[in-house]
C-alpha cells in the first residue's frame, strides 16, 4: 500500500477554476508525482491554453499534479451507453457510490455539473486518489489517460496491463512507477 498522497488537497486547488469557461470541463489526462522540491501554490497554474485544451499544474505537499482539461465538453449519448457485452478479464475492484462522489465534490468544492445527479461521472482525481491508496507498491508517479467517462459504481483496475475498466469498457490507460529503495 502506498503512502498517503495529497491528491484531494491538490484537487481543491484545481477546483478554484470557477465560472462559465470551466463548466463541463473534463480531465483527459492526469499525472501525479512526488516532488520534494515542489513549491506550494494556492492557485492552479495554467501552463498552456489552445483550442479548448488547457494544461494546468497544481503543486504542494511535496507533490505535483498535472492535468489536461478539455473545456466545454458535452458527454455524447453514445458515451453514456456502456458497452456491457464484454467483461474485463481481471482486476482489483474499486467502488464509487454516488454518495462518495457527492462528499468528494463538496470537500474539494468541485461544482462541475458532470459530477451531479443520479448517475454522476466519477471525478478523475477521485479515481487517481483511490488508485494511489490501493496501489500494490509505493508510487513515485502515476499517469492516467482517460478515454471515456466513468460513472458511479464498480470499476476494475488491472495493474499489470495498466487499464481501468467499467462494465467491460476500458475507461482509462495508466502507467505507474514504483519508488526506488
Amino acid at each position: 500500500m502506498a503512502d498517503k498522497s495529497h491528491v484531494r488537497e491538490l484537487a481543491g486547488i484545481l477546483s478554484k477554476l470557477q465560472g462559465k469557461r470551466w463548466e463541463g470541463a473534463i480531465i483527459t489526462r492526469a499525472k501525479w508525482q512526488r516532488r520534494d522540491n515542489a513549491e506550494a501554490s494556492k492557485v492552479p497554474e495554467v501552463l498552456a491554453d489552445c483550442h479548448g485544451m488547457v494544461k494546468i499544474r497544481c503543486r504542494g505537499f511535496g507533490e505535483e499534479l498535472m492535468v489536461m482539461l478539455l473545456c466545454h465538453h458535452a458527454i455524447s449519448t453514445a458515451d453514456k451507453i456502456l458497452a456491457a457485452n464484454r467483461e474485463a478479464e481481471q482486476g482489483e475492484e474499486l467502488f464509487f457510490p454516488v454518495e462518495t462522489i457527492r462528499q468528494y465534490t463538496a470537500e474539494v468544492q468541485d461544482t462541475n455539473y458532470l459530477h451531479q445527479g443520479d448517475n454522476p461521472v466519477v471525478p478523475g482525481l477521485l479515481i487517481l486518489e483511490r488508485m494511489l491508496e490501493s496501489c500494490p507498491a509505493a508510487v513515485q508517479n502515476i499517469s492516467l489517460r482517460f478515454s471515456c467517462a466513468a460513472y458511479a459504481g464498480r470499476m476494475l483496475v488491472d495493474w499489470e496491463q495498466g487499464k481501468l475498466y467499467q462494465q467491460g469498457r476500458c475507461t482509462a490507460d495508466f502507467q505507474w512507477q514504483q519508488m526506488e529503495g
